[in-house]
């Protein structure tokens, strides 16, 4: 698990805010409330799935009410979710690769009432070259394990 923070620069509900960036797979609310309790960081939000890390172990969802009341928690994920772990967080993001921006290339959903379709053009993008191992140059590491 990493832990650290910096300025949301990837246009999503926490956008330019402060955040706490969780890479972890199994995350550990024990050590995530203590960073935020032990640290006055001025920590705005909250964002799991840091450094394209698919969380795979959900135990946490037990104890987020403990911080997802105090700050916007979100998530980022390659991995389809349940209703029901979707509605534990003020946003989702769904990771998906895609080879190359085309004007030919567009993302469809699909609900039980609906369908949409919009061009990748129509995203706000951030350029990766200040992004080394999942951080950008102005993130502040706080805690890494091997």
């Amino acid at each position: 698990m990493r832990i650290w923070y910096g300025v949301d620069v990837e246009h999503n509900l926490s956008y330019g805010y402060i955040t706490l960036f969780v890479e972890s797979e199994n995350p550990d609310i024990d050590k995530i409330l203590g960073i935020l309790i032990n640290n006055n960081l001025g920590i705005e939000s909250i964002y799991f799935g840091a450094g394209e890390v698919d969380v795979k172990n959900w135990d946490f969802l037990n104890r987020l009410r403990e911080i997802s009341n105090t700050f916007i928690v979100g998530i980022e994920t390659s991995t389809p979710l349940p209703q029901s772990v979707i509605n534990q967080f003020d946003f989702v993001i769904f990771r998906l690769p895609i080879p190359c921006v085309s004007d030919k290339i567009y993302f469809k959903y699909r609900t039980e009432n609906e369908v949409g379709i919009s061009s990748i053009l129509n995203f706000s993008t951030n350029s990766l070259t200040d992004l080394k191992d999942g951080q950008y140059s102005n993130d502040v590491e706080l805690y890494s394990e091997d």
